[in-house]
């Protein structure tokens, strides 16, 4: 922010069991690269104890998974993973008041709704260079399609009842409760 004070950002929220799961049914991408079922370039370093982490990614050494209580399993390292980055979303917005300068675009329907788009260029003081808008965006083509189980669901809820409050507090607020999903992210 401090080289391109007039960034605009856009801010993408998920049901986080759906981006979870759909994580699950990919490579891991928090911990070791020896961990990771990943097969391309990695982009790694070492941490001081000489670990090797992949860059761009969590490690699952963040202050979050040492806050929450109880072991977690990958599912929940996943959606620990999803909150410390929407925290981390919300902490940028209010270190650079940078509010007014972020749209959000709720997954999926926003993402396919011509109309939302077009809305946020305008936000964005953008012009297109044609008026129509192709959004033929191609559907996942996951070989495991993204399938929300009730065990997901017990998974979260448990992991809820053992992460510090201060980590949910954000999902009290606008955008998240514009989405009906943002319920399953409050503390018993």
């Amino acid at each position: 922010m401090e080289f391109y004070p007039d960034m605009k950002l856009i801010h993408v929220l998920r049901n986080p069991l759906e981006s979870a799961k759909s994580q699950f049914n990919r490579p891991v991408w928090i911990g070791e690269p020896e961990q990771q079922s990943y097969r391309g370039p990695l982009y790694t370093y070492r941490d001081k104890n000489k670990k090797i982490y992949i860059k761009w990614t969590l490690t699952g050494n963040e202050q979050i998974f040492r806050d929450t209580k109880g072991p977690v399993n990958r599912f929940q390292t996943l959606l620990l993973q999803w909150i410390e980055l929407e925290n981390r979303a919300m902490n940028l917005l209010q270190k650079y008041n940078k509010y007014q300068d972020c749209y959000t675009l709720k997954m999926p329907h926003d993402f396919n709704d011509e109309q939302k788009i077009r809305d946020m260029m305008s936000s964005f003081n953008l012009t297109l260079k044609n008026q129509n808008i192709f959004m033929n965006v191609e559907r996942n083509t996951a070989k495991t399609p993204t399938v929300i189980a009730n065990e997901d669901y017990q998974h979260l809820h448990d992991l809820i009842t053992r992460i510090p409050k201060k980590y949910l507090d954000i999902f009290g607020n606008s955008p998240y409760t514009e989405c009906d999903w943002s319920k399953l992210l409050v503390k018993p």
